[in-house]
């Protein structure tokens, strides 16, 4: 499991929010990303290169080989404050679109 910590108080975001962008460079491996903060929504902006019309709100995000996606994320609280966040990287096996993890 992999993780990485965005500390938003030294970002000085002038915008809420920020974009994050996940690319999964392994061979054979899935990676399931979510945020530690599961009411965060990760809100889906571009998916291997092409951005939507509209963004998709999702908790996690099932990324395999080759896959990209850009992401909105607003890491403030609900009075205005930055907030740390936490992006978790599991590693995991292949998933069907009948699981709760698929996008």
């Amino acid at each position: 499991m992999s993780h990485v910590n965005f500390d938003a108080r030294k970002g000085g975001w002038s915008t809420p929010g920020m974009r994050v962008r996940i690319i999964n460079q392994s061979a054979f491996a899935t990676f399931l990303i979510f945020a530690t903060d599961f009411n965060l929504n990760l809100n889906v902006i571009e998916v291997d290169g092409v951005a939507l019309k509209q963004a998709e709100p999702v908790k996690n995000l099932e990324v395999h080989p080759g896959q990209r996606y850009s992401l909105q994320i607003d890491p403030t609280e609900s009075d205005g404050n930055p907030k740390d966040l936490t992006l978790i990287a599991a590693i995991g096996k292949h998933r069907t679109s009948k699981t709760p993890y698929s996008f």
